[in-house]
């Protein structure tokens, strides 16, 4: 779908199945809450324009953004985020979760422990389920 077609309606319809899934059995975070905040009677611009939003640039274009990104979390994992992207070799834009647990250096420890493995697989299911659900 074109940027200019998707309105701060559907971005607020975004969030909220994000939130639904990402913290289905515990609260909000306030701080959450505040980032979360859609004014859907108000251009999409003005939501992606926010200081929250991460805007992403392509590199051989500057001020085209390829990706805009909201770090809400889950109620195990504060770092996952909604991205609406743009996908490749097109000007069309899709929401996706980035699960954003993959980050550690290549040959990382972490990678072993069943604790990480185990937060990795719920962090991909709630990713699986809120990009189901969209």
């Amino acid at each position: 779908m074109k940027l200019d077609e998707i309105s701060s309606t559907m971005l607020a319809q975004a969030i909220d199945i994000y939130l639904h899934v990402a913290y289905a059995d515990t609260p909000v975070p306030e701080r959450i809450a505040r980032i979360a905040t859609v004014d859907t009677a108000a251009p999409l611009s003005t939501a992606l324009e926010r200081d929250c939003v991460e805007r992403i640039e392509l590199p051989d274009y500057p001020h085209c953004t390829s990706r805009y990104r909201w770090r809400l979390g889950n109620a195990r994992y504060h770092h996952m985020k909604l991205g609406l992207g743009r996908c490749s070799q097109a000007d069309d834009f899709v929401f996706v979760v980035d699960t954003h647990d993959r980050e550690l250096p290549v040959g990382s420890a972490a990678y072993q422990d069943p604790a990480y493995q185990e937060l990795c697989s719920y962090n991909g299911r709630i990713k699986h389920d809120i990009e189901t659900l969209w």
